[in-house]
């Protein structure tokens, strides 16, 4: 969950982005037969809503060719600058999502 909070973070100080979960690295499905809990998508934006400030998350559960379930979890750029709530930053920086501090905190607000 902590490096999921992270590059949820790091999208939503960039331009947005999207996480698929329940995909293993190195893969393009989720696995054939995977079931996502109904209460999964909920739960997720629930908790990341508690562990976050300013970030918003959209969850949905996707069905790929295999059968198998994944969740989609939709990052849009954030209105005001997204941290952690106990107050780390991110940014992400090609394919990572980078630590935030100092007055690079002060140039990501403006």
């Amino acid at each position: 969950m902590e490096r999921n909070r992270q590059d949820c973070i790091a999208f939503a100080n960039a331009s947005g982005g999207c996480l698929l979960l329940g995909i293993e690295d190195g893969q393009d499905l989720p696995p054939a037969g995977q079931q996502i809990p109904s209460d999964l998508p909920d739960t997720l934006r629930r908790k990341l809503a508690e562990r976050t400030v300013n970030l918003a998350v959209l969850p949905d559960v996707v069905t790929a060719p295999n059968g198998g379930q994944c969740i989609e979890l939709r990052i849009p750029r954030a209105m005001a600058v997204a941290s952690t709530t106990d107050g780390r930053y991110f940014l992400r920086v090609a394919d990572q999502s980078k630590p935030v501090t100092g007055d690079d905190v002060m140039r990501l607000a403006s």
